[in-house]
Order: structure tokens, then sequence, then C-alpha cells
């Protein structure tokens, strides 16, 4: 997958987090750090850790790049040295009924719809994470429209054809 390819999937979250500032304002973190924040949560709620490395994040009171960490047990975010702050999550997108699929073409490097079959399954699991009930990764998609079977991803927007081990990136537009 291209850098802009990873770029693109690395961007759209379902879920945006937030962190709480010192007058208590929620702030949304930027998308890059978001995205890693519910990739590390998705992790968390299978049974893996319970921290989540947020990345470098500039500090507020001087400027200087600190890697902060999460505990999903208390919701708080904190560097490994300084006061804990409190974090929250929350639907970015409500599903909508009329959302569209698409997947990014390697040939063309034009997104092209899914086929209904795969629309069908992509909303009703990307319907399923977003209320809760469903995983946001190893979803194995099998459509009668095609032999293969492909693994999703929606907190990376990526699906992989478990054949051949091909990754696309995949919206929702």
């Amino acid at each position: 997958m291209s850098s802009q390819q990873s770029q693109i999937a690395d961007n759209q979250c379902a879920f945006q987090w937030f962190w709480r500032g010192d007058r208590n304002p929620w702030e949304p973190y930027q998308d890059e750090h978001n995205c890693r924040i519910e990739r590390a949560f998705e992790l968390f709620k299978q049974g893996g850790p319970s921290e989540g490395d947020v990345g470098d994040v500039s500090r507020l009171n001087d400027d200087v790049m600190a890697k902060y960490f999460i505990d999903f047990n208390t919701m708080q975010q904190h560097p490994k040295q300084e006061s804990d702050r409190w974090r929250s999550r929350a639907v970015k997108r409500e599903p909508k009924r009329a959302a569209q699929w698409e997947s990014l073409d390697d040939a063309s490097g034009q997104w092209q719809p899914m086929l209904a079959a795969e629309q069908a399954f992509v909303s009703q699991a990307y319907e399923a994470y977003v209320k809760g009930s469903g995983p946001g990764t190893g979803i194995v998609m099998r459509t009668p429209d095609r032999p293969e079977d492909y693994e999703l991803d929606l907190i990376r927007s990526v699906m992989r054809n478990l054949t051949t081990g091909t990754s696309r990136p995949i919206r929702r537009v």
C-alpha cells in the first residue's frame, strides 16, 4: 500500500477521541493520533495491552514533543512523569442509510463502488462496530460476488484479499 493510501486509511476512523483540557473543555485529538488511539483501544477490547501509545504530542505548556499513553482501564492519558488527563471516546460519524462504500483500484488509482453484496456486508459490519456490538478488525467478508475472502479492518479503512494478501484502502462516502 502506498504512503498516500496509508494516510487515507489512517485518517478515516469511525470514532473521535477527546482529551480534557485544564479548563475542562473537551478537545478532539488530531486525526493521526485519533486513529492510533482507536487501533490500540480495539486491541485492548480483544484482550490486548491496557495502555495505548498516543504518539508524540506537543505539550501545551511548553510546546515540547512528548510521548503520551492512555490507560484504557481508567481512560486517563499521561506522559511517563506528568499528571493525568481524562479521555473520552464518541462516535465520529453516525452511520447513514444511504452511504456507499468504495475501494481504491490499484490499476487506475481511482475509487470504485463496491459490489452490492460487498456494500451490504461492509455496511452491516460498520454499523455493528460503531454501535459497539462488533469488532473493528479481523472481519472476514465472504460474498457470492467474489470467489476470494477478504479481511476488513474498519479502523484503518483497509480490506485485504486473504488469498493474495493484497490490501487496498476502503472508504465510506
